[in-house]
């Protein structure tokens, strides 16, 4: 699966995610756990609404959110953060 990450996501990332080790491998472990089953319910994966139609969400923990698109090739990833940063 390819996926791609847009700037916003980049540097939300590097803002916000990079700077906590912790967070940075529950990332990667969630992604992992995406890769191989998207509709695991751990990861509270549901389309969104409103300005972010068209695009969904799913968790890396209770606090931190993955916002995204699936492509025809694999993932867009356009932002992560917590609730109130995403949404």
């Amino acid at each position: 699966m390819k996926i791609k990450r847009t700037p916003k996501f980049k540097r939300s990332y590097k803002e916000r995610i990079a700077i906590k080790p912790s967070l940075v491998k529950e990332l990667e472990d969630s992604l992992q756990l995406f890769i191989e089953s998207p509709s695991n319910p751990l990861l509270k994966d549901h389309p969104l609404v409103e300005e972010k139609f068209g695009l969904r969400s799913f968790s890396v923990n209770q606090e931190i959110r993955i916002v995204y698109q699936k492509t025809k090739n694999g993932l867009t990833l356009y932002d992560i953060g917590t609730h109130k940063q995403v949404y």
